[in-house]
């Protein structure tokens, strides 16, 4: 077990994934609870510091605003409805600071949009990214050169993808076991009755996306 914690940043986006974030957020506090110690910390943040209108309506509270105040671990950005809007500067400067402290930094649901538009996504040809399907149409437009999968989530080290929804705790599930250990997080999938899946498992075996 880590002798100190792993700090995360969640990021949100208006009209972000409510889903998304509770299952962030409670993954991190049954790991803390199963194992009787803070093995991680988080703080949920806004550009403002100003509560956030989720896609279902709900408004959520932030911790705090974009200001720097040093590296996290693990900086996620909630993006949902919304991906091609809100691109801000200070926004898409802040995951690059985060990205040159050496943070992870990762895209929930449409979140490889900021991720691309800050320069974070891989520069070889055809970048491989994994954002929620209903936002691929669009993504290849915005940008022609990456190559979304059709998976529900992608974990390259320091950076991580993924398509949103439940495939949000597939990918919590593979920080915890980075930091605390498979045994941790195979605990935490126990906890939320959740058997976790590979990261190429299809987002619809339906209608696959090239």
């Amino acid at each position: 077990m880590p002798d100190s914690k792993a700090s995360f940043a969640f990021v949100l986006q208006p009209e972000f994934p409510l889903t998304a974030l509770i299952l962030a957020c409670d993954s991190l506090r049954i790991a803390n609870q199963n194992s009787g110690r803070d093995l991680f910390n988080w703080r949920v943040l806004s550009e403002d510091g100003a509560e956030v209108r989720a896609s279902n309506g709900m408004w959520f509270a932030a911790d705090g605003d974009l200001t720097p105040s040093g590296p996290v671990d693990v900086c996620l950005f909630f993006q949902g409805n919304l991906p091609t809007q809100n691109l801000s500067r200070r926004l898409l400067g802040y995951l690059r600071t985060q990205a040159r402290f050496g943070s992870i930094v990762g895209g929930v649901d449409t979140g490889a949009y900021a991720l691309a538009q800050a320069g974070l996504v891989a520069t070889e040809a055809a970048p491989k990214v994994v954002l929620h399907w209903e936002a691929v149409p669009t993504f290849r437009e915005w940008f022609p050169d990456a190559q979304p999968l059709n998976g529900i989530y992608m974990n390259a080290g320091k950076r991580v993808h993924c398509a949103g929804g439940i495939a949000t705790l597939d990918l919590m599930l593979d920080l915890i076991a980075r930091f605390a250990g498979q045994a941790m997080a195979s605990e935490v999938a126990n906890a939320m009755v959740h058997t976790q899946r590979a990261p190429e498992t299809q987002q619809r075996l339906d209608q696959p996306v090239d």
